[in-house]
């Protein structure tokens, strides 16, 4: 009799087992489904890490251009004092990057005090309006669709004030337009301002970049870049 039942007793722990392993095993279809699971959950690591790659490297490299952009000289520390429809002036790669120490010298050695001094005066609203009404007054130079405003510099730590005449195109479209239309716009322009500094300057819409060509006044040029 305990023999019978030891054998029962065996019989039932086997069909346990076998019943348990049943249902921890996963079947043949459940194998498939947790093999896409695991394709799919892979794939989306490899997707998300890859877009955090993306976005990091486009990260990097726009804080790249903005460190260049940031140690980029400024002409002349220039800062724009009044509202315009112009950003500030874009030196060329060409232009040498010491431009801005040779301008500085060549002001202080060559210019006099009474030269120097005029140009910490602001110019007035009318004088800069009496420029664009004679450059207008000029047919050529009226398709220009030149703009006048003002903008204040630094040389040798103090502040002067410039007029910028301001042509929306490239230098070689204008000149079609309007031949020499450089001097003329300068003479202009110190024709209502007297013996202080104008600045000309081209506009180029397709990189948003305004190219100074001339920072002069009657007696000397202080810039000059040919376009």
């Amino acid at each position: 009799m305990k023999k019978i039942l030891s054998l029962m007793i065996a019989s039932l722990l086997l069909s346990a087992c076998q019943i348990f392993q049943y249902f921890q095993e996963p079947t043949a279809n459940e194998k498939n489904e947790q093999s896409e699971l695991a394709a799919v959950s892979q794939d989306q690591i490899t997707s998300q890490t890859t877009e955090k790659l993306e976005s990091e490297d486009s990260q990097k490299e726009q804080t790249e251009k903005n460190k260049q952009s940031n140690t980029a000289p400024r002409f002349l520390k220039e800062k724009l004092s009044v509202s315009s429809d112009f950003p500030n002036l874009t030196l060329p790669d060409e232009v040498p990057q010491d431009i801005n120490q040779a301008m500085e010298s060549y002001y202080l050695n060559n210019f006099t005090n009474q030269e120097q001094q005029v140009n910490k005066n602001k110019v007035a609203s009318k004088a800069l309006n009496q420029i664009l009404t004679q450059i207008n007054s000029e047919e050529d130079l009226s398709q220009l669709d030149v703009s006048i405003d003002q903008s204040q510099f630094q040389i040798n730590g103090e502040t002067i004030f410039i007029p910028r005449i301001i042509v929306p195109l490239t230098y070689q479209e204008a000149e079609k337009i309007a031949s020499d239309n450089d001097t003329r716009l300068i003479n202009h322009a110190l024709t209502q301002v007297g013996n202080r500094l104008v600045l000309l300057a081209y506009y180029r819409p397709q990189t948003k970049e305004l190219i100074p060509m001339h920072l002069v006044n009657s007696t000397h040029s202080l810039f000059f870049y040919q376009q």
